[in-house]
């Protein structure tokens, strides 16, 4: 897995356990954790 790619999935089930729901990359980009506009 790239470096990148490895980095979404972490971010996501971060906020998964952090939530407890399901994150999309919409939220994920919303939220600026990767500095890419929605």
């Amino acid at each position: 897995m790239q470096e990148r790619s490895t980095q979404i999935l972490e971010a996501a089930v971060r906020e998964f356990i952090r939530f407890g729901r399901p994150v999309s990359s919409l939220e994920l980009a919303k939220r600026g954790l990767f500095g890419v506009s929605p």
